[in-house]
């Protein structure tokens, strides 16, 4: 029962790959080519949003031992 259907798994791998049921790979634009496509307006920048306070528990990176990446913040609990 196994072999059965392991042979019918790869014969349909191989029929869908024989047959090109798959995506065929497009060619890249020809130098001077025209695009099909007008660009997108960028949409407006927002406003940046106020950082997050400070932690008084959360460790420094001397305690730690090793940098801590700008921005990072502590997880009392995870």
């Amino acid at each position: 029962m196994t072999r059965t259907l392991v042979a019918i798994a790869a014969s349909a791998v191989a029929a869908s790959t024989a047959l090109g049921l798959g995506q065929t790979p497009q060619p890249f634009p020809r130098p001077g080519a025209p695009t099909t496509q007008a660009p997108q307006p960028q949409p407006p920048a927002q406003p940046a949003a106020t950082p997050p306070t400070a932690d008084p528990n959360a460790p420094t990176p001397a305690a730690l031992g090793l940098p801590l990446y700008p921005g990072a913040q502590f997880i009392a609990s995870y």
